[in-house]
């Protein structure tokens, strides 16, 4: 498919997920929009379509649905060579729960987050 478009955010905790998310997508082989919706659990309550997964990677300016991170982090993680998808959804749940304690503090972008960082792919990091 390609690159996604990133969206134009500053740093901080919102912008480390997106960058490791858009970092899974690239090490997945850059799946397309309609091959991650075609492999979405068949079983899920919520399933989503196309333009949601098209705004998670490329219109997010909020902490996304915690369900629709996990199944996209899920699928991309099946689909990464070497990639374990428990230590992935471990690791996007540290960097969504940072996400949501700087939205929950509400103090704006100069903040400086708890040290989640997006260059650590080991699987290793202790936020």
């Amino acid at each position: 498919m390609g690159r996604l478009a990133f969206p134009d955010i500053p740093e901080g905790p919102l912008r480390a997920l997106l960058v490791e998310l858009h970092r899974l997508h690239a090490r997945a082989g850059r799946p397309s929009l309609d091959d991650m919706v075609k492999r979405q659990d068949r079983d899920l309550r919520d399933r989503f379509g196309r333009d949601t997964v098209h705004r998670l990677f490329s219109d997010c300016w909020e902490a996304p649905k915690l369900p629709l991170l996990y199944e996209v982090v899920r699928i991309l993680a099946t689909m990464a060579p070497g990639a374990d998808v428990e230590r992935m959804w471990d690791r996007f749940d540290r960097l969504w729960l940072a996400v949501e304690r700087y939205e929950a503090l509400d103090l704006g972008q100069g903040f400086l987050y708890d040290g989640v960082v997006a260059d650590d792919w080991s699987g290793d990091h202790h936020g």
